[in-house]
C-alpha cells in the first residue's frame, strides 16, 4: 500500500473508446514529438544586459539535448514566439531599426550577427519601442502587436522593476505523470545555466502540467497525512466512548486493514492515486 505512486492519465477519467480518448492517442502517435503540452520556464532579472541574453540563449541550447522536450519537422525544440524572435526581428529589418532609432536616438546594432542589440542601452531602447509600439515589419504591418508582446515580456520603461520573460516549450506525452515529473527535473537541471547568471533574479517551471503535478502531489500529500490524523482521532474517540485501550484498538484494526488492503490491492491491479482516488480516501 506504501508503494503506490500518484498518476495521471485521461483515460482514468473518460471511456478509453471515446473520440476525445482515441484522438489523443492519435496525436501521441502521430505528432507527439513535435508538439505536447505547453511548458513555461519563468525568468526574471535585468534582461536588457546582453550578458543575460546570452545566458538565455545557453538555456535555450541545452534544450536541444532535452529528450523531454518537443521537436519541430527539423528537429529544433519547438519553442513557440519569444523575446530572441522579437528581437531578431528588430536586428535584421532596416525599417525597424530605423523605427527604434527615430524613437530613441539610438542606433540599434547587431556586430556579431546573434540577433541581440550590441550593448544594454540598445537592448533597452528596443524594449521601450516594442511595448509601446509592437515590432514593425514596414509602415502598415506588424509583426508581433502589443498584446502579443505583452504576453512574453514585461517591461518597465521607467527602469522601476524588473524585466520578466517566458520560454514556452511543448512537453511531449504528458499524459503520463511519470513523464511530467522526469521533464520537470530535466528542466529545472537545464536551468542552473540561469541560476548561475547574477543578473537573473529568478526563474522557475511552470505551465499546466507541472501544476497539475503540484496539484496531484498536494492531493496525495494530504491523504498520506489526514490517515494517520483521522486513525489517531478514531482511536481517541473510540477510548472516550467505551473507557478501553484493548476495545478501542482491537475495534480501530480492521479499518487500518481494510485502508490497507484496499491501496494493496490498486497497486498490485496497476491502478495509481489520483484526483478522484485521494479524495475518495
Amino acid at each position: 500500500a506504501l508503494r503506490l505512486d500518484p498518476e495521471f492519465d485521461v483515460k482514468d477519467f473518460f471511456d478509453s473508446n471515446s473520440d476525445f480518448v482515441v484522438s489523443l492517442d492519435k496525436l501521441d502517435e502521430h505528432i507527439a514529438e513535435r508538439s505536447g503540452e505547453p511548458g513555461i520556464i519563468y525568468i526574471k532579472g535585468d534582461l536588457t544586459d546582453p550578458q543575460a541574453l546570452a545566458a538565455m540563449q545557453q538555456f535555450v541550447g541545452k534544450l536541444a539535448k532535452n529528450p523531454y522536450v518537443g521537436r519541430d519537422a527539423d528537429g529544433v525544440p519547438s519553442l513557440q514566439d519569444n523575446i530572441f524572435s522579437m528581437l531578431e526581428r528588430i536586428t535584421s529589418s532596416a525599417y525597424a531599426r530605423g523605427q527604434v532609432t527615430q524613437a530613441s536616438g539610438l542606433e540599434i546594432t547587431d556586430k556579431d550577427g546573434d540577433g541581440i542589440p550590441d550593448s544594454k542601452e540598445q537592448v533597452k531602447a528596443t524594449y521601450d519601442y516594442i511595448i509601446q509600439n509592437g515590432v514593425p515589419l514596414n509602415e502598415s504591418t506588424l509583426v508581433y502587436d502589443v498584446g502579443q508582446l505583452r504576453k512574453g515580456l514585461f517591461h518597465d520603461p521607467s527602469g522601476g522593476e524588473e524585466n520578466v520573460t517566458v520560454l514556452v516549450v511543448g512537453i511531449p506525452g504528458t499524459r503520463e505523470q511519470t513523464t511530467v515529473k522526469a521533464a520537470r527535473e530535466a528542466l529545472t537541471e537545464d536551468l542552473e545555466v540561469l541560476l548561475q547568471n547574477p543578473l537573473i533574479t529568478r526563474v522557475g517551471v511552470t505551465g499546466s502540467p507541472f501544476v497539475r503535478e503540484g496539484q496531484l502531489s498536494a492531493a496525495t500529500s494530504s491523504l498520506q497525512t489526514s490517515l494517520p490524523i483521522a486513525a489517531a482521532a478514531v482511536l481517541v474517540l473510540l477510548l472516550l466512548t467505551m473507557r478501553s485501550l484493548r476495545y478501542g484498538l482491537v475495534t480501530i484494526l480492521p479499518i487500518g486493514l481494510v485502508v490497507a488492503w484496499l491501496y494493496a490491492f490498486m497497486y498490485v491491479f496497476g491502478f495509481g492515486l489520483n484526483f478522484v482516488t485521494a479524495t475518495i480516501a
